[in-house]
């Protein structure tokens, strides 16, 4: 290589690199006084990667600010999140996932649950409160607040939280719902109680309690009173589908895909 195709290749190279550095620089500009725009363009970006289905669906959660997903014990609402987590990242927040504080008093209610019934489910709604303020994306939740109420009031009923305290829970709860309205859409992933008993012996997660059917029957009692209660004040933004097959990991998404893209992905 002679010394003109040396100094040639040099100066390709020189360019090059002030483009690249001048292109992370207009970036870091950007960022820094446009986030919103900085934002939508990491989203352009995103959306390039994603195929025709993936698409539809982000096209159709983008419209809603908070978006939920509901059902019992073992529905299949963490799976189905971790799955849009996978393909969308992080342009969505996910509220509602178990941090060490609520781990913590997990913890703590399986060995007492009588003595931490109520300052468990206090800290569940601490903690949706806390993730209410850190939201500048689509939200997806893992359950939500008027949800939470289902437990406490089951929890009640079996005596494992006193009057008293369910007394109290429903006071602090009340100001909870004053600073957080309702989802915009709400999935709700409807088992039958086996399905539910099934799932989570099965997973048999470290933080969970041993479920019974019995407590998993009157639980989904108290799932078929709510679903008509959020029917009537979300309408169709109430979407129920069944999520009682077994479903192979590598299917998830097409499977949710078809049960909503006849009526919703158009």
């Amino acid at each position: 290589m002679n010394f003109n195709t040396c100094q040639f290749t040099f100066n390709i190279l020189d360019t090059l690199v002030k483009f690249i550095l001048l292109g992370f620089f207009i970036i870091k500009l950007w960022k820094k006084f446009d986030k919103t725009g900085y934002e939508k363009f990491l989203k352009l970006l995103l959306e390039k990667q994603l195929n025709e289905k993936e698409i539809l669906l982000w096209n159709f959660l983008k419209k809603f600010k908070n978006v939920a997903f509901s059902g019992t014990i073992g529905a299949g609402k963490s799976t189905m999140i971790e799955e849009l987590k996978n393909r969308y990242g992080s342009n969505i927040f996910v509220r509602g996932e178990l941090n060490e504080q609520t781990l913590f008093f997990l913890e703590k209610y399986k060995t007492d649950p009588k003595a931490f019934s109520l300052v468990t489910q206090l800290a569940f709604g601490f903690n949706r409160i806390y993730d209410e303020t850190q939201i500048d994306r689509v939200c997806i939740s893992d359950r939500f607040l008027q949800e939470d109420e289902l437990f406490a009031k089951l929890q009640n009923l079996q005596k494992i939280m006193s009057d008293d305290e369910y007394k109290m829970y429903n006071h602090y709860i009340e100001k909870f719902k004053e600073m957080m309205k309702l989802p915009d859409l709400v999935f709700f992933l409807k088992v039958k109680t086996n399905t539910s008993l099934n799932r989570s012996r099965k997973r048999q997660l470290p933080e969970e309690p041993a479920y019974e059917l019995d407590y998993l029957n009157q639980l989904n009692e108290n799932y078929e009173i709510f679903e008509k209660e959020m029917k009537q004040k979300l309408g169709e933004n109430f979407i129920v589908i069944d999520w009682d097959e077994d479903i192979p990991e590598n299917e998830i998404f097409d499977t949710f895909y078809s049960k909503i893209s006849g009526k919703f992905l158009k």
